[in-house]
């Protein structure tokens, strides 16, 4: 019997021998999204794994099962919304790590990885004794003085170790956006802070209330506890083989023209690989739109290139959900919208004394500019914009804001990192308030008249219909 057989068979025990629990998941807040994440995670699905979570600890059989499966339990939480992660685990796809690290009354443990074709998903659990609220910031450093880049991007690489959370395992995510090998061994860097303290000084007025109201540089300096440096060795060996569908079928979104040439699919996610028509004007950097499989489950889309600012290029690739573990076939793409980067306005201008803008996001305002000494604030507001509500299934039914990337420029070109903070109002599900946010831009010693933001996009469609794409 696999992780999926069991996963079934107790989720028949659950139903009955605990009816009243799923009345009490909904009277339960999950937790609050953070806001450094440039889109909201899925939410689908995030009750049905609530209730096995309660399940393990109120159903004597459960937690039996569980106890003799070492992490499967806080695994299980740990991924329960994410789709693609969670079925993986279910079916045994998981590699045992045990790498352990004690400093100044903090211990940080990596339990074990998820590894993939071009992906990496690292487990971890942060205790403390000494300390009741930890931030954790994971990064992978390239090395810039022995030319070494490891072409990484990692998402949900900030975490929160506090309360009720406190000790649990949760994971950071590594993509590597290159056609070389992953490396066979990489540097993991884990930053911890003391968000107490960070807390005591917002009460005391010495630093503005706000997630991002100082610098991660500023508030690593001043706030962190510890640091830790783990090697992290997967073995890339025990990888499966993919599964691959051939497309090669043309579509015309919005005026631009593109050829989906092929769909592979890996344990842990999948990629829609695409090819642009030359004549193309504007760039996907979000692509909206679901794969489906002759079942008809859904497997949600993701950023081009894993949402790292992907630029003007003719071939590239939009990733989804895996579909790697289910039984049915990929049997069609739609795709409901898109946000695009169109040639000439990657940047966007401002003037920073007459207030004059040129190639701001269609969604995108500027509200004000506020200057101490060199140091200049500019006050966005941003209209929401829609995309597919997966828990619904309707196409246009789900409310989603962007944060722009973090870095400008002056007139000699030369590149600079900002901050930003957002003021977004969300319910206790993970859904946006009302139509529109706020958003700060700060310029920290920049005493030039003139800037240029860089965009993550600069319109953004929405398809009249649904655009459908048969696989055969």
């Amino acid at each position: 019997m696999n992780r999926n057989d069991e996963f079934t068979e107790w989720m028949k025990e659950l139903e009955e021998s605990v009816p009243e629990v799923d009345a009490s998941i909904k009277r339960g807040c999950r937790r609050k999204l953070r806001k450094q994440l440039l889109y909201q995670p899925l939410m689908s699905l995030a009750a049905l794994f609530a209730v096995f979570v309660l399940a393990v600890n109120l159903c004597a059989p459960v937690a039996k099962a569980c106890a003799n499966i070492p992490f499967l339990k806080e695994l299980t939480k740990a991924v329960a919304f994410s789709k693609s992660l969670r079925t993986a685990l279910e079916n045994d796809y998981i590699q045992e790590v045990n790498l352990s690290q004690t400093k100044d009354g903090v211990t940080v443990e990596i339990t074990s990885m998820m590894v993939d074709h071009r992906k990496l998903t690292v487990f971890y659990r942060v205790e403390s004794e000494q300390y009741d609220r930890l931030q954790i910031n994971c990064i992978v450093p390239d090395d810039w003085e022995n030319g070494r880049s490891y072409g990484a991007n990692i998402s949900n690489f900030y975490n929160w170790n506090a309360g009720e959370s406190a000790g649990e395992i949760q994971y950071a995510a590594i993509d590597f956006f290159t056609e070389e090998q992953p490396p066979e061994s990489l540097p993991f860097h884990m930053t911890v802070w003391n968000d107490d303290a960070y807390l005591e000084d917002v009460q005391a007025g010495v630093v503005q209330k706000g997630d991002d109201a100082m610098g991660w540089d500023e508030q690593a300096c001043k706030y962190a506890i510890a640091e830790f440096e783990f090697t992290l060795e997967p073995d890339w060996t025990k990888i499966p083989e993919e599964k691959e569908y051939k497309v090669n079928q043309e579509i015309e979104l919005d005026g631009q023209k593109f050829t989906i040439r092929n769909i592979e699919v890996y344990p842990t996610y999948m990629d829609v690989n695409i090819e642009a028509a030359e004549e193309n004007t504007a760039f996907p950097t979000y692509l909206h739109f679901y794969a489906e499989n002759e079942k008809g489950e859904l497997f949600r889309d993701g950023c081009v290139g894993g949402c790292n600012s992907g630029r003007l290029t003719r071939e590239f690739s939009v990733r989804a959900e895996s579909s790697y573990f289910y039984e049915g076939k990929i049997a069609r793409l739609v795709i409901t919208g898109a946000e695009w980067l169109e040639q000439g306005k990657e940047r966007a201008y401002i003037n920073l004394n007459t207030g004059e803008t040129k190639n701001l996001p269609e969604n995108d305002t500027l509200k004000g500019i506020r200057k101490e000494g060199e140091t200049v604030y500019l006050d966005f507001e941003q209209k929401y914009m829609m995309r597919m509500d997966e828990e619904t299934g309707d196409p246009f039914g789900k409310t989603f804001a962007i944060c722009p990337p973090v870095l400008y420029y002056d007139a000699e070109d030369k590149i600079y990192i900002g901050e930003i903070r957002w003021d977004w109002d969300w319910d206790e599900n993970g859904n946006l308030l009302g139509e529109s946010g706020e958003y700060e831009w700060t310029l920290k010693e920049y005493p030039y008249e003139e800037v240029w933001l860089e965009n993550f996009y600069s319109s953004s469609w929405q398809a009249d219909k649904e655009i459908s794409v048969k696989i055969k």
